[in-house]
């Protein structure tokens, strides 16, 4: 959680897709994911859906939702969210008040609404949480916008989880929703993605292989940016 690139999450290992386009200043986008149980992994390790501007600030701001499990909470599948405003290399991280959820081997649909005024993070079409868009998003200070999603895991030998799949991406100026096929990932220090039907899945574990990369989709050749 609170990972990806372009914010502090150096000590996590994660895989992402990339999904870009059709994202301005009001929009929606919302996807498929799974987290399949890692009995043996030792801390926490999710799967999610972030939204970031098109930017070169260092800490950029963004909001998020998706699924996480956690050892210590016997595995149990729950939502979250989090948040982060613009220069904070920090973010708000919140589950506690989120009710666990059923192990749906079709996964569950997370979505990131950016209106007028508000943002509203969904899981499976329940609000999660509802806020002002300004301090993170303010009107007219970002033109385009973009998303990540993928699976992230917390500690040294421990494997990643989760897929991503049926992305769909709804813009003001777009009448209708209108699914999203990504170009392009992140593979992280042992982490890759895999081919799976309408999407991709993550394996591997972290810190097998001290590298990253970025791969060209579907055909996953290595490639020197996104």
């Amino acid at each position: 959680m609170i990972g990806g690139l372009g914010c502090e999450a150096a000590a996590n290992g994660f895989v992402l897709v990339y999904a870009t386009g059709h994202m301005h200043d009001r929009f929606d986008v919302s996807a498929a994911v799974s987290l399949p149980k890692r009995s043996l992994n030792r801390s926490w390790y999710c799967s999610w859906l972030m939204i970031l501007p098109v930017t070169r600030e260092p800490h950029p701001p963004f909001v998020q939702v998706g699924i996480i499990r956690r050892p210590d909470d016997g595995n149990k599948l729950t939502p979250f969210v989090a948040t982060s405003a613009s220069g904070q290399p920090v973010a708000s991280y919140d589950d506690d008040a989120m009710p666990k959820i059923a192990d749906d081997a079709q996964g569950h649909r997370v979505q990131v609404r950016v209106g007028f005024s508000s943002v509203v993070l969904k899981l499976d079409g329940r609000t999660l949480t509802e806020f002002s868009r300004f301090p993170y998003f303010p009107a007219g200070r970002y033109r385009t916008f973009y998303a990540q999603l993928g699976g992230e895991v917390s500690e040294h030998g421990d494997s990643v989880s989760g897929t991503v799949s049926s992305i769909e991406i709804h813009d003001e100026n777009n009448p209708s929703s209108k699914t999203y096929q990504p170009r392009c990932g992140f593979q992280d220090d042992g982490l890759q993605l895999r081919n799976i039907e309408s999407g991709y899945a993550a394996f591997g574990v972290f810190g097998g292989v001290p590298s990253r990369s970025f791969v060209q989709l579907p055909d996953m050749h290595r490639v020197s940016k996104c």
